[in-house]
C-alpha cells in the first residue's frame, strides 16, 4: 500500500512538472506595428560669436555642431591660470510655439590637475558678463542660467531651466589650471537632454 501511494505521488509530481514545463513555454505572439516617423530636432547647437577665433596659443576655438544641429565637440587650447571663452557656441530653441525643459548630464569628466577648475557657463542671449574674485575670477551670482562643473560626472541629470520658444542661450567656458602643473589632454563627455514642457 506504501509503495502504490508513494508511486502516485510520484507519477502525480511528475505530471505536474511536465505539465508546469509546458505551460512556461507556450507564447502567443501577438503583432504591433511601430512607426518612426523621424523629424528635425527642435532644441539645437549652433556656433557662438566666438567660434573660428583666435584661441591663446595662436590656434583656433574649434566649434563644430552637427549637420542637423544634435550634436557638438569644442576644441579649447587654455593656457595657465584662468582662461575664459565667451559665446563659443549657443544652445538654440527653434521652436517658436514650445518652450522646452533643458538638461545636462556630465558622463565623463575633465581629468585635470590637482586645484583646476573648469565650468561651462550658460548665458541668456546678450547678458553681461561678470567675473569677480581672486585669485580665480568666477562669473557672479545671479548673472547667469547655469554653471555646470565639467570636473565632476553627474549620476543625475543638471536641470538648466526651461527655454522658452524661440529662446537662446549663449555657453561660455572658464578653465583655471594652475601654474606650475602638467595638464595634458582631456575629454569631457555630456548630454544635453531637451524635453518639450
Amino acid at each position: 500500500m506504501q509503495t502504490k501511494r508513494l508511486a502516485l505521488i510520484a507519477v502525480a509530481s511528475s505530471l505536474a512538472l511536465v505539465l508546469a514545463f509546458a505551460y512556461a513555454h507556450v507564447m502567443s505572439y501577438y503583432p504591433v506595428n511601430v512607426t518612426l516617423v523621424p523629424s528635425a530636432p527642435k532644441v539645437i547647437f549652433a556656433p557662438g560669436s566666438n567660434a573660428g577665433q583666435t584661441d591663446i596659443n595662436g590656434d583656433t576655438i574649434g566649434v563644430t555642431v552637427g549637420p542637423n544641429g544634435a550634436n557638438l565637440t569644442l576644441t579649447l587650447h587654455p593656457t595657465y591660470e584662468t582662461t575664459y571663452y565667451e559665446n563659443i557656441t549657443i544652445i538654440e530653441n527653434t521652436d517658436t510655439t514650445t518652450s522646452y525643459n533643458v538638461n545636462i548630464t556630465v558622463s565623463q569628466a575633465l581629468s585635470l590637475p590637482a586645484g583646476s577648475k573648469a565650468y561651462l557657463i550658460i548665458y541668456d542671449k546678450g547678458a553681461a558678463r561678470s567675473l569677480t574674485g581672486w585669485p580665480i575670477p568666477l562669473p557672479a551670482n545671479g548673472t547667469y542660467v547655469a554653471m555646470i562643473d565639467l570636473t565632476q560626472t553627474t549620476t543625475t541629470p543638471i536641470n538648466i531651466g526651461t527655454l522658452s520658444a524661440g529662446g537662446v542661450w549663449e555657453v561660455d567656458l572658464l578653465v583655471y589650471i594652475p601654474e606650475g602643473t602638467t595638464p595634458t589632454t582631456t575629454t569631457a563627455e555630456l548630454y544635453l537632454v531637451a524635453s518639450p514642457s
